[in-house]
């Protein structure tokens, strides 16, 4: 029996107009602590889009970001913020 698929807020947004849009994965941040919270940005955009996905389990996350169409998953720099876990890129 398959399991039902949780709801993938990444899914049906048209990034065919979008510059460069990303998603960054973070860790605890401080507006939703204790938790994986992954946002939408868009290079033209100074600040997250409107569009995220919270979950405890990462994975859940990153198989949400993947079927989305991000495959290209870049590592927290050292000089971003300490809540930053990872950026996905389409």
């Amino acid at each position: 029996m398959k399991t039902e698929e949780k709801f993938n807020p990444f899914r049906n947004i048209n990034y065919d107009n979008m510059i460069l849009p990303s998603i960054t994965i973070y860790d605890s941040p401080a507006d939703h602590r204790g938790v994986y919270v992954a946002r939408l940005f868009e290079s033209a955009v100074p600040a997250p889009l409107g569009t995220f996905a919270i979950s405890d389990n990462i994975k859940d996350l990153r198989d949400m970001i993947q079927a989305a169409g991000f495959y290209l998953r870049v590592p927290r720099d050292i000089y971003d913020h300490p809540a930053v876990i990872e950026t996905w890129f389409r």
